[in-house]
């Protein structure tokens, strides 16, 4: 069985965090999405603007041909990348077919301290808003309530999948 997982949601939901534990946990491959935006994206969002529709499928089609790369030669991997857009996840799962996604979900006040806490990182708090308007929901049976530790969020993705 493949162990190719997205690990989804807004700025500030976790998923750098909970993608980089489960590949480690997992001992594959992690890919940190937010590599892949292009620097005119991550000044624009340094300044709390949020990056438009063509921006960001410009950068979802850098991370499809990198996964679709590691999909075709049978990498395993995490992936953390906000994946907004229903469009999107689309995108990556015809890259890797077999890409389970994973949507990272946490209150909004939670977030708004994550953020707060966040240094040298271009997406702050100025994007949550934009992050959450622009956020087509998946289905609930992707979601995942990033509360407790990272190793019980893990264990939950863990036990749905694998």
């Amino acid at each position: 069985m493949n162990k190719q997982f997205l690990i989804m949601g807004v700025t500030g939901s976790g998923k750098t965090t909970i993608a980089r534990h489960l590949a480690l946990n997992l001992k594959v491959l992690f890919v940190e999405g937010d590599d892949y935006h292009l620097m005119e994206s991550k000044k624009k969002m340094m300044l709390g603007i949020g990056i438009n529709n063509t921006e960001r499928s410009k950068w979802i089609k850098r991370i499809c041909d990198l996964i679709r790369h590691l999909d075709k030669n049978n990498y395993d991997f995490v992936l953390a990348c906000s994946a907004l857009k229903e469009e999107h996840r689309s995108m990556l799962l015809s890259s890797a077919p077999s890409l389970k996604i994973c949507w990272l979900e946490l209150d909004k006040n939670n977030i708004k301290d994550r953020l707060n806490k966040r240094r040298n990182h271009f997406a702050g708090r100025g994007l949550l808003k934009s992050q959450l308007v622009s956020l087509e929901k998946p289905d609930d049976s992707l979601k995942f309530f990033n509360t407790g530790s990272v190793d019980s969020v893990i264990e939950r993705i863990i036990n749905k999948y694998l």
